[in-house]
């Protein structure tokens, strides 16, 4: 029987793994986000997620069965991808830095449940193409390493 809490944690571990390094180039670059950053990222935000799910896994020592660290740290990603996008665009004077902030908090969360809106909102981050990359390498992960979960 999966552990809902180990679910969440998953999650939780997989969104900041992969957002946080986008709210500090977002954080670092201001108004002044380039292609260059967009590169950055491309690059960044993968090896993050990677590098994260090798030291958890290390460290949980998990056994076959249980839920799936990449499979759900990926969901995590997807999830909550909207609402680390508006902290990250915050920076620049969007997000939540705009007087109708409690109307970008529902909606945040509303477009967490269609993830969807992830990848469409990713393309106005600059963060699409390692987005991309890091749920192309944590589905082999899956595939490779935890195929009986």
């Amino acid at each position: 029987m999966w552990d809902i809490r180990r679910v969440l944690a998953y999650m939780a571990l997989g969104a900041l793994a992969f957002w946080l390094p986008d709210i500090v180039v977002q954080a670092n670059t201001r108004y002044n986000f380039s292609s260059r950053d967009a590169v950055i990222l491309i690059f960044l935000l993968p090896v993050t997620s990677a590098t994260s799910y090798g030291i958890l896994r290390t460290f949980l020592r998990q056994r076959d069965d249980g839920p799936s660290l990449a499979f759900f740290m990926l969901l995590g990603i997807w999830v909550s991808g909207p609402l680390f996008m508006m902290i990250g665009a915050t920076f620049s004077g969007g997000g939540f830095a705009k007087p109708y902030i409690g109307w970008l908090f529902i909606i945040s969360f509303g477009t967490a449940l269609f993830p969807i809106y992830t990848f469409i909102l990713s393309g106005y981050d600059g963060s699409a193409g390692g987005l991309i990359v890091a749920s192309v390498l944590l589905i082999s992960i899956h595939l490779k390493f935890e195929t009986k979960r």
